[in-house]
C-alpha cells in the first residue's frame, strides 16, 4: 500500500515549494506564489489564512463559486454510487445532462460529446471538423492558447505556451485583434483593424 495523502490545511512553505519543484511538472506558466488550502464561494484561502478574491474562477469552471453546497452534494452522491465508467457505458445522469443541453441549443444541435478538459475538447473539435469537411486545414488566432495535447498545442500560437510543438500541416495563424500594439496602423496612427482583417483572410 502507498503512503497516505495528507488532508490537513496546515502547510509549511519551507518544505512545500522544494517538494513541488521536485514532484510537479509545470505547464509553462509559473506557479502562483500562494499556497491555496481552501476555497469557499468567491474566495480562496492561502496557507497564512488570508482570503483572496478569485478572479480566475477556476479557469472559468467555477462561475457559481467554490464549494457550492448543491454541487458538493451531487459530487458526493455520485462518487459513492456511480462514478467514472468506460466511455461507451451510458448512465441516466449522462443522458439527463445531454437532454438539458439540447433544450438550450438551436436546431439541429441535439447531441453532446462529454470530455474532461479543454485540451480534449480542442482535439475533438479539430477531429470533428476535419471528419465533417474532409479537409485538414485549421485556422487559429495568433497569440492563442488551445491546450497541452499535441493537436491542441499545434494550433497554439502563444509563444510561451507552445512548448516546442511545431504547427501541424495546414495550420494557419490568423492575426488576433490587438489595438494596443498592432503593426496595422493608418497614417494618423489609429489602429487599422480592417487592413489587419484583410491580411488575415489573405493567409487563409
Amino acid at each position: 500500500m502507498g503512503s497516505a495523502i495528507a488532508m490537513s490545511d496546515a502547510v509549511d512553505p519551507a518544505t512545500f515549494w522544494p517538494l513541488a519543484s521536485k514532484h510537479i511538472l509545470y505547464t509553462g506558466v509559473p506557479p502562483s506564489p500562494f499556497i491555496i488550502t481552501k476555497t469557499k464561494g468567491t474566495r480562496l484561502y492561502d496557507s497564512t489564512g488570508r482570503a483572496i478574491l478569485d478572479f480566475t474562477s477556476g479557469q472559468m469552471s467555477s462561475l457559481i463559486g467554490h464549494a457550492h453546497p448543491e454541487i458538493a452534494a451531487v459530487i458526493n452522491h455520485h462518487a459513492a454510487n456511480l462514478d467514472h465508467l468506460l466511455s461507451n457505458m451510458l448512465t441516466q445522469p449522462v443522458l439527463d445532462l445531454a437532454q438539458a443541453l439540447a433544450s438550450l441549443l438551436p436546431a439541429p444541435l441535439t447531441k453532446s460529446f462529454f470530455l474532461s478538459t479543454g485540451s480534449e475538447s480542442t482535439e475533438a473539435a479539430i477531429r470533428l471538423a476535419q471528419t465533417y469537411t474532409g479537409r485538414f486545414e485549421i485556422v487559429a488566432f495568433s497569440a492563442s492558447y488551445h491546450g497541452l495535447t499535441a493537436g491542441a498545442a499545434a494550433a497554439t500560437y502563444s509563444t510561451g505556451r507552445r512548448g516546442g510543438i511545431p504547427s501541424a500541416p495546414g495550420h494557419i495563424a490568423f492575426p488576433a485583434p490587438y489595438a494596443y500594439r498592432s503593426p496595422f496602423r493608418r497614417a494618423d496612427g489609429a489602429y487599422d483593424w480592417r487592413a489587419e482583417l484583410d491580411y488575415g483572410w489573405s493567409l487563409v
